[in-house]
């Protein structure tokens, strides 16, 4: 069996996780945007996998990509929000979610940390989702809600139109 060691430049914990993020959000109802990002993350597995020769989890993301997306019930009003990533010039990244404007919250976080922050990506969201995007990076936590603007999330970031410094 052939061993790996990395995929995407990233540890396989970290791939592994990410992956198990996304798998988290389509067992559960899924629409819209989520959706995409999903089936985009998923469909780079898929390649990454063939590439490299992966086997059963290439199937599986096949099996995953082939489902339809289950329309998504809508979520409790308290629930409703924003799922956000500011990034300070440390090199570091919050990932939260706040049920008003993305702006208020970053200037409460900004005021608390004592660091200028800037607004790297936002998207409608609940609590849930933003778990799962701090799960999909949890190999690059530095504490609480605050991550490393390691290779993957700089990637992840770019690749959703994100200007990343």
């Amino acid at each position: 069996m052939e061993e790996h060691t990395e995929r995407d430049g990233r540890p396989p914990e970290e791939w592994v996780a990410g992956f198990l993020a996304g798998l988290r959000l389509l067992n559960g109802a899924c629409a819209g945007e989520r959706a995409r990002i999903i089936w985009e993350d998923l469909e780079r597995a898929a390649a990454l996998t063939h590439e490299r020769g992966g086997g059963w989890l290439d199937e599986a993301v096949q099996a995953l990509l082939e489902r339809p997306v289950r329309p998504e019930p809508p979520a409790p009003a308290e629930r409703r929000g924003w799922i956000y990533m500011f990034g300070d010039d440390l090199g570091r990244v919050k990932i939260g979610w706040t049920a008003g404007d993305p702006e208020v919250r970053r200037r409460s976080v900004e005021s608390a940390s004592g660091r200028p922050l800037r607004v790297l990506w936002t998207m409608r969201g609940e609590p849930a989702d933003e778990r799962a995007l701090q799960d999909r990076f949890a190999g690059l936590r530095q504490i609480g809600e605050w991550f490393r603007l390691g290779p993957p999330l700089r990637r992840w970031l770019a690749a959703y139109g994100a200007e990343v410094r």
